[in-house]
């Protein structure tokens, strides 16, 4: 369960993860994996585009290096998808969902800290993710950043629009399809 910074264009999560996919189909017990970014077309599923879901299927046990555990291979595939700007947060798909829809936190175990400042907010959860990498046995642990998220704003001349005889919603659906692109037709 990668997760890049809010920044992160789509281009780059897309290079990441095809980057940690063949990385991760290195390993010799990994039979499979297949990587997703961002949020499916469905409402039980609030992941931004910063985040990244990842299935690895193993091989059996009986293909895999004598003496190798399946701990073994976490920690070998975390050694390798080290990449700078990217957290990686190791856990089983169905938990994982149940866990991000039940508390919003995308681990097994999170902290929440609430309040008003967002800058404040911040600043506190990267001095506990700090305080927590002291703890015996605390494995991935990140402190999820809300901000930094790059923005455009589009103001609509709505007098130029009106001109050419044209209506606000249209003009907006030009922009939402150059911007994020559109579905055409499902197969």
């Amino acid at each position: 369960m990668p997760v890049t910074l809010p920044s992160a264009s789509i281009t780059e999560v897309n290079r990441i993860l095809q980057t940690q996919d063949q990385i991760i189909k290195s390993v010799p017990e990994v039979d499979f994996v297949l990587g997703k970014a961002g949020k499916a077309e469905t409402s039980t599923d609030p992941a931004p585009v910063s985040m990244i879901e990842t299935i690895i299927i193993l091989k059996p046990k009986s293909q895999w290096r004598p003496g190798v555990t399946k701990d073994d291979i976490v920690a070998e595939l975390d050694a390798k998808l080290q990449i700078p700007g990217v957290r990686n947060g190791w856990t089983q798909p169905i938990i994982n969902r149940v866990n991000m829809l039940s508390t919003g936190v995308r681990t097994d175990l999170g902290v929440k800290i609430f309040g008003k400042n967002l800058d404040t907010l911040e600043h506190l959860a990267i001095q506990a993710e700090q305080i927590l990498r002291q703890v015996p046995g605390a494995a991935d642990l990140y402190a999820e950043r809300t901000q930094g998220g790059l923005f455009v704003d589009i103001n609509i001349n709505r007098n130029a629009v009106a001109r050419y005889g044209i209506n606000i919603g249209d003009v907006q659906s030009i922009i939402e399809t150059a911007i994020g692109g559109e579905n055409i037709g499902r197969s």
